[in-house]
């Protein structure tokens, strides 16, 4: 179950699409690797503000990129899928 004292007020709730997990220093690795390589624009979730990480977690995207430190934002986003680069 979630815990409402953890989450961050005004969260949306994305279904669909891929969460890729990463340290931050391969956040724009992952953003050209899958452009170029299949043609995705991905979203990166990686702001310093927490107003600004809402609002990207919220946004519709094929594919969300997202750092270990900014996964509270997107913790109540459903995915189809889930990638867990280490």
């Amino acid at each position: 179950s979630i815990d409402p004292d953890r989450t961050l007020p005004g969260q949306w709730c994305i279904r669909g699409g891929v969460l890729i997990t990463c340290p931050r220093a391969v956040v724009g690795e992952w953003l050209e690797q899958l452009w170029r390589w299949q043609a995705i624009q991905a979203l990166a979730i990686v702001a310093r503000n927490p107003e600004r990480k809402r609002q990207l977690a919220g946004t519709v995207a094929w594919a969300h990129i997202c750092n270990y430190e900014s996964l509270e934002a997107v913790e109540r986003n459903e995915y189809d899928l889930l990638v867990a680069d280490e």
